[in-house]
């Protein structure tokens, strides 16, 4: 599998839905029928992440740590999921100096692939962010084709 990337920065007005009770095959279908899949990125505290994937009307917490992505710095957070009244564990991607844009590049990707999607379509993979974490990461909106590119300002 192929993919775009696209960095954005999320619009003031910008609203996300969520959808409970929605299975993977679901998120997969919608993937396939949009080519695009987006990872909603936000602060959960001054130096970690919240990382949502985001498809149509479905909307994911990404609290899972997929394969090839063990060695990238997480925190893990307890909840309470009141739908199901089940207990779970959150991961939250840590901002850390060796640790920034490239790893969470790598990780979406992985994120998206680990979904084992069998196409040879290329998927576009936008990474949405909100202001104050382009400003901490130092990346600028932008698209590119391929696998892995790098998008610093000071590039």
């Amino acid at each position: 599998m192929n993919f775009n990337i696209e960095i954005v920065q999320r619009p003031k007005t910008y609203v996300t839905g969520f959808c409970v009770g929605r299975s993977q095959d679901d998120l997969k279908a919608a993937i396939l029928r949009n080519k695009k899949v987006t990872l909603d990125i936000s602060f959960y505290t001054k130096t970690s992440l919240n990382v949502s994937l985001n498809i149509e009307d479905i909307s994911f917490r990404c609290s899972y740590v997929p394969a090839g992505c063990e060695n990238l710095k997480f925190h893990t957070t307890p909840g309470h999921n009141m739908w199901t009244s089940g207990n779970y564990e959150a991961n939250y991607f840590k901002i850390l100096k060796k640790q920034g844009w490239n790893e969470l590049k790598h990780y979406g990707m992985a994120l998206v692939d680990s979904l084992r999607l069998n196409t040879n379509e290329t998927i576009t993979l936008c990474f949405l962010f909100d202001e104050e974490v382009m400003k901490k990461l130092g990346i600028v909106e932008g698209k590119q084709s391929g696998c892995f590119f790098h998008h610093f300002k000071n590039d």
